[in-house]
């Protein structure tokens, strides 16, 4: 019996520490939308499709989301440079610039997400001169539960959102009956700990 006691107070005080970050990975970020909204829009570069020269990719965009336009720009068979020595070779810019606003309505109500901005575009010799330079916007929307907005952002500036109109939701649940999981929950391991020890 005693065992099984342990097992269920151990899932309950699971349970309750994971439960709001499960809910709030079921939507995309910000920073993974706007990464992909970034390549879609590279197809419709007239600027990319008339490179001919080797060049390096410098972009505002986290690291580990670089690699996705890094990807796309192989795939279409561009001279693009990953790593490499510092021979003087073409640049390109690409700047990622957003407005993004989180609104909801009511209380209760779920909060309409709009990720809309720039991606500036500047091709450059290698004495940093520009060659060419191009525009191009993205836009984008969706419904997310507001209580969860924070989750949405990241430490990229681009994912942050400029705006954020959110009712604030007095939920007795997560004021009181969350804790209240949690501090049973600690209490009877605790508890059971130390009995199961003295035994």
């Amino acid at each position: 019996m005693k065992p099984a006691i342990r097992f269920i107070s151990v899932f309950i005080l699971i349970f309750a520490l994971t439960k709001p970050a499960a809910i709030a990975q079921e939507t995309d970020d910000n920073e993974k939308l706007i990464s992909n909204l970034v390549v879609e829009q590279l197809r419709h570069s007239e600027l990319i499709s008339n490179i001919d020269e080797r060049f390096r990719l410098r972009s505002t965009l986290p690291p580990s989301r670089e690699f996705m336009v890094y990807d796309y720009l192989s795939s279409q068979n561009l001279p693009v440079i990953m790593n490499g020595n510092d021979d003087p070779l073409h640049v390109l810019r690409l700047t990622v610039e957003s407005s993004n606003k989180l609104t909801q309505e009511r209380r209760g109500d779920p909060a309409l997400r709009l990720l809309e901005g720039e991606i500036q575009l500047l091709f450059l010799n290698p004495d940093s001169q520009v060659l060419e330079g191009e525009t191009l916007r993205f836009s984008y929307q969706d419904e997310v539960d507001a209580r969860y907005a924070e989750s949405l952002e990241s430490n990229w500036p681009a994912s942050r959102f400029a705006e954020k109109d959110v009712r604030e939701e007095r939920n007795l649940w997560r004021t009181i009956g969350e804790p209240a999981i949690i501090v049973a929950a600690t209490g009877i391991s605790v508890f059971l700990l130390y009995n199961v020890r003295s035994n």
